[in-house]
């Protein structure tokens, strides 16, 4: 694959991708062709105001790292892995991302099944979304 340069990027310093994980390949492609100083991935949805996590600040002293994890959480933010059961599982084990904080909704405009469903008693987003969490967070 091959980007084409139709315009001028000599000014953009970073780029955060989301909706889908990259491929590592298709990541340093962007930085070397554009070039890109900085990219990163970020997960997140609209019940939290867009971010959750990002790979923005996951250190540049591991690119691997850097480029295929999703990052770190944000600040006013909690972030836990769960299995089936709403048991923590063990780091690097996979099971549904629940969050919890400042910019997550506390519900659905007129819709308090929905907002039953996904936010807990104790303010804990639940979308289903699966994923793990390793020993750095």
């Amino acid at each position: 694959m091959r980007i084409e340069k139709k315009y001028d990027f000599s000014s953009l310093v970073c780029c955060g991708l989301d909706a889908s994980s990259m491929n590592i390949d298709f990541l340093r492609q962007l930085g070397k062709e554009i070039p890109i100083k900085r990219t990163a991935q970020y997960y997140g949805m609209t019940e939290n105001a867009a971010i959750l996590t990002s790979s923005m600040w996951s250190g540049d002293e591991n690119e691997i790292r850097r480029l295929t994890s999703i990052g770190r959480c944000m600040s006013r933010l909690e972030i836990k892995v769960l299995d089936g059961e709403g048991n923590p599982v063990p780091n690097g084990q996979q099971g549904e991302i629940w969050a919890r904080g400042f910019p997550i909704i506390i519900g659905y405009y007129g819709d308090s099944q929905k907002t039953n469903e996904a936010i807990t008693l104790s303010g804990w987003l639940r979308r289903g979304d699966e994923g793990r969490m390793d020993k750095d967070g």
